[in-house]
């Protein structure tokens, strides 16, 4: 089984919009939302094959926040029939700028939550507004950022080789 290592890492507790702490992907993986893990909440999100996952949760396992009360995964994970996943969380960043993560849904996105692999917002509380849509097709996620007044696009990398993209 997959726990965490502080007393209210709060394991799969899910987000709040939703509050579901397990989403299924349909390659048969699926992604746990902990937004409370972490000593000071900083959040993760752990990608498990479909045979399971064991141990703590880490950087080697899932995506995690690094600020206090970053709570990574705090409101919506959507899975895309591709296999991809989308992960938002609204409080990442000192202020509150927010980020959205597009996991690859077949190996797992790993690591600290950074502009590397997630869109950033750049505005004090503007995580609160971001929104995001995913077109399967070319395995493009576009992130809309009104208080940052930016639309931001992001490609998995896992399809780089495999699509041929529009313009």
């Amino acid at each position: 089984s997959l726990v965490g290592v502080n007393t209210n890492d709060k394991v799969s507790s899910g987000g709040a919009l939703f509050g579901i702490g397990v989403r299924v992907l349909p390659n048969g993986g699926y992604i746990i939302s902990s937004p409370n893990w972490g000593a000071n909440d900083e959040g993760a999100v752990t990608w498990c094959d479909a045979t399971g996952c064991v141990g703590n949760i880490s950087a080697a396992n899932s995506l995690l926040g690094t600020n206090l009360s970053d709570q990574v995964g705090d409101i919506l994970i959507s899975t895309f029939s591709d296999g991809n996943y989308a992960v938002l969380s609204s409080l990442w960043g000192l202020n509150d700028q927010g980020a959205v993560t597009l996991g690859a849904g077949f190996t797992g996105t790993f690591g600290p939550l950074t502009s590397s692999n997630s869109i950033i917002g750049v505005a004090a509380s503007g995580g609160a507004y971001l929104d995001y849509s995913y077109y399967e097709p070319y395995c493009r996620l576009t992130v809309l950022r009104p208080s940052d007044l930016t639309i931001s696009f992001m490609t998995a990398p896992m399809c780089l080789d495999q699509k041929v993209f529009a313009p």
